[in-house]
């Protein structure tokens, strides 16, 4: 019966989502595909509200292609959104984030090669147009080995999940 309910609400999100990137709005989010869902979860209205009792979703979303956030609301009864903010996104990045850039950095044979034995990363922040679109998500990776200057940094495009600069330790 868990399992039931499990995919029911997968379901309702995979709707909820779908209705907001059909939204006239978001089709450039959807023909980029560059995003990260955060949160997709139900909302709960209580009355005197006109909302309550319909199936809501809250739904929070990075659009890397031009580092924005979205916050929507989905009434899934109608079909249609109830709310749509769009805002720059937040400088600091998701745990996720931190995690696709460092894999992406790792993944870049140019970064394997730069760095040395017993390099790791010392930092990942995110960074704006730094080697990357000017409007792309992207993070900067530095790795160095402990309590030590740093060797190199990647510059990651979270959009394009690629490295687009890698600045040696000489130019840190």
């Amino acid at each position: 019966m868990a399992a039931m309910s499990r995919v029911a609400a997968r379901d309702e999100a995979d709707e909820a989502l779908h209705i907001l990137l059909a939204d006239e709005m978001m089709r450039s989010i959807a023909r980029g595909g560059c995003y990260r869902v955060r949160v997709n979860d139900r909302l709960g209205v209580e009355s005197p509200d006109p909302q309550a009792g319909r199936r809501l979703r809250f739904i929070d979303l990075v659009d890397y292609a031009s580092d924005r956030e979205v916050t929507a609301c989905v009434d899934l009864d109608r079909s249609t959104l109830t709310s749509l903010r769009c805002r720059p996104a937040e400088a600091r990045l998701a745990p996720a984030e931190e995690a696709d850039a460092l894999s992406v950095a790792l993944a870049d044979r140019r970064v394997a090669a730069g760095i040395a034995l017993g390099d790791r990363p010392q930092s990942i922040v995110r960074v704006g147009g730094a080697g990357a679109e000017p409007h792309h998500r992207s993070a900067a990776v530095t790795f160095g080995a402990p309590r030590s200057t740093p060797s190199l940094v990647a510059i990651v495009d979270l959009a394009r999940r690629a490295v687009t600069k890698i600045l040696p330790h000489e130019s840190i």
